[in-house]
């Protein structure tokens, strides 16, 4: 849980992280992002933000063919 001076903000939900290949995890937080970036979730857009920040800090390229796979399989649950 994410609390601040006004309360609770946020909840970071880790249930099914490390169960399996790392896109799957990579490509989860990769979606969120782009769900929090583009306002979907909070209704506030952040439009200089850019989701593939993220394979830069991870230090790794986007492998794109494994994101699309996981983002489908995820659909699934």
């Amino acid at each position: 849980m994410l609390v601040g001076e006004e309360g609770i903000s946020g909840l970071i939900d880790l249930g099914d992280w490390g169960t399996a290949d790392r896109w799957r995890d990579i490509s989860l937080c990769y979606k969120s992002l782009i769900n929090n970036f583009n306002g979907v979730f909070g209704g506030r857009a952040y439009p200089g933000l850019d989701p593939d920040r993220l394979f830069y800090h991870l230090g790794i390229e986007p492998d794109r063919e494994k994101l699309r796979y996981y983002l489908l399989l995820d659909e699934l649950f």
